[in-house]
């Protein structure tokens, strides 16, 4: 049977740990007290664009951080 996912580099087996999860603790562990912009998210993690804003505002929202106009 084929396989339905690639495994990137870093990141562990999807049958494994919670993908999500990982994601957000090495945001957190990255940017430590501040917001990252969308383009340090789409360049330091290789996110596309759209679930960068995604999870940006999602960390604006954990943090109480109003948003910007």
């Amino acid at each position: 049977m084929k396989e339905r996912f690639t495994l990137a580099a870093g990141y562990p087996h999807p049958y494994q740990a919670n993908l999500k999860l990982v994601t957000a603790v090495r945001i957190a562990d990255r940017c430590r007290g501040q917001v990252p912009t969308v383009q340090q998210l789409m360049q330091d993690l290789g996110m596309h664009r759209a679930t960068a804003y995604r999870w940006r505002a999602a960390l604006r929202m954990a943090k109480s951080v109003p948003a910007e106009d």
